[in-house]
Order: C-alpha cells, then sequence, then structure tokens
C-alpha cells in the first residue's frame, strides 16, 4: 500500500497542475490486484462511471472488472441503465482501457456493444501503446498510442507515437485530431486496414533467408570458400512495397551487393542473391 500510495502521489501531482477537469479511468496496472481496487475506490469512487455534459453522454468503464479483460454483471447492468436513462443525447462517447471488442474471449463487451448500436457512439480505449483506428457498427473505435507511455517511438506506419487526441464535438459527431510531436494527424492517422497492410512487416516476415552451413574449419585451416544466400522479399499488401537493404562487409568476409533498392508489386515475392567471400 505504501508502493501504491507513492505512484499515485506522484501521479495526482502531475495531474493536480491541469486548469481543466482530469477524468480518471482505470487500467491494468491501477487494478491488478484487490488491494489495488480498494485504493482505487477509496481515492475516486466506482471504477465506472457516467455522466452527461453538453447533450453527449460520457460513459467510463472498468476493463479490469476481476477477472482482468473483463466487465461484470454489475458493471454491464449498470452501463445498460446510464444507456436507457439517456436515449436522446446527440451522441455518446465511451472510454475504457483495453479494447475489449478485439477481445476474442468473452468479456461482458457483447451486451454492452449491442445497446450502443442503437445510437450514435465513438468508443475509445489504450493499453496497446499503438494507435489503431477501427470501423465497427458505422463508427470509430480507436485504440490511442502512447502520451508518454512505453513504446519504440517508430512513426505514424507503425502506430507508434506520443500524442494527445484532441476531440472536438460538433452537430455530425466528434472531430478527432491526434496532436503529435511531429505535427497533428485526424482520426486516420493509423486505421485497422493500414495496420493489416504492414502486419506481414511488423511481424518480422517480409524477410525471408534460409541458413548458410559450410563444411570445414577456418580458424586456422582452409581459406573460408565463399557462399551465396537467396533472399526472399514478401509484399502480401494490396500495394506496393519499396524494399531497401545495406549489407555490410567486415575484416574477413565482403558481401556483395553492399546496397539493394527494389519496388515489389502489391502481392508479389521477390528473390536476391547475397555473395559472401
Amino acid at each position: 500500500r505504501a508502493q501504491i500510495e507513492t505512484e499515485w502521489n506522484e501521479f495526482k501531482g502531475c495531474v493536480g497542475q491541469l486548469e481543466m477537469p482530469f477524468f480518471y479511468v482505470p487500467g491494468n496496472h491501477d487494478i491488478t490486484t484487490p488491494i489495488m481496487e480498494q485504493e482505487w475506490i477509496k481515492r475516486f469512487g466506482q471504477p465506472w462511471y457516467h455522466f452527461v455534459y453538453r447533450n453527449v453522454l460520457f460513459l467510463c468503464l472498468d476493463t479490469e472488472d476481476p477477472p482482468p479483460s473483463h466487465i461484470s454483471q454489475a458493471q454491464q447492468d449498470y452501463a445498460a441503465r446510464a444507456l436507457a436513462e439517456n436515449p436522446n443525447v446527440r451522441w455518446t462517447l465511451l472510454f475504457m482501457h483495453k479494447p475489449l471488442w478485439d477481445y476474442e474471449e468473452d468479456s461482458g463487451w457483447a451486451r454492452i456493444e449491442g445497446l450502443l448500436r442503437k445510437r450514435p457512439h465513438t468508443v475509445l480505449a489504450g493499453h496497446r501503446h499503438t494507435y489503431t483506428k477501427f470501423e465497427r457498427n458505422s463508427t470509430s473505435y480507436i485504440v490511442l498510442a502512447t502520451t508518454g507511455g512505453g513504446s519504440k517511438l517508430r512513426g505514424r506506419a507503425f502506430g507508434e507515437f506520443d500524442q494527445v487526441a484532441w476531440v472536438t464535438m460538433t452537430d455530425h459527431g466528434p472531430r478527432i485530431a491526434n496532436l503529435l510531436l511531429d505535427g497533428i494527424w485526424n482520426e486516420n492517422v493509423l486505421t485497422e486496414t493500414m495496420a493489416q497492410t504492414m502486419r506481414t512487416a511488423l511481424a518480422g516476415k517480409a524477410v525471408r533467408s534460409e541458413p548458410l552451413f559450410i563444411k570445414g574449419q577456418f580458424r586456422g585451416g582452409p581459406t573460408f570458400p565463399g557462399a551465396t544466400a537467396k533472399l526472399e522479399i514478401v509484399n502480401d499488401a494490396d500495394l506496393p512495397a519499396k524494399f531497401r537493404a545495406r549489407f555490410n562487409s567486415t575484416d574477413h568476409v565482403h558481401v556483395k551487393p553492399a546496397q539493394v533498392e527494389l519496388v515489389l508489386k502489391p502481392k508479389s515475392t521477390e528473390s536476391i542473391s547475397v555473395q559472401f567471400d
């Protein structure tokens, strides 16, 4: 409990400098154990809640309502009542930490999503530290990137950037501007379709190679006879892909070509040979 107290004091010290109201939504690092849940309730009350502001319903849920990645029956009933009591708001904004719509297990989310279908709404989540916009029920379901959390920060193509999502409520629904350290993008900064286009590269499967096995003992023995490696470059996306590689030689092994650049057609595979001498 002492460690929890220290961490909350530090975080609330940062939040306390803000001039606008700050609303908490619990995540897996906030409520991981029963003790952490007790500490949350002591500070902030119930981990799920709602309010209406300018005829917009804000519904904040707890995705760690035990077990983790789960919404309890009690919380489902609460969300159902909040939605039923506010049928005519101009929009519903739902906030939760984990993007439960993209989980295979039964999390309790399906019931709430079914109720949301009847109204204009937008869902915002986090947890994955990677921005992705999903299109579900003819609306936006958005997983936000980081605001200082752990990330490789490889940029837009990977959905990895520090951001603040600035939401402006219009007569036609929310307009989302993602404020990045290097610029401002709209909510399509990285969509699910774009992420799928990158999935092979992100999984490390865009380049395939086979190991080279050379018989013989070369240290203090016969000279390395050289070898050729075949690399396959895979583009399984529906768009052309530019590939660039640089091969570094050493004092003992010379590699050629030193550099390769090529453009792969959509849904294509190309091979290159790399010589080691």
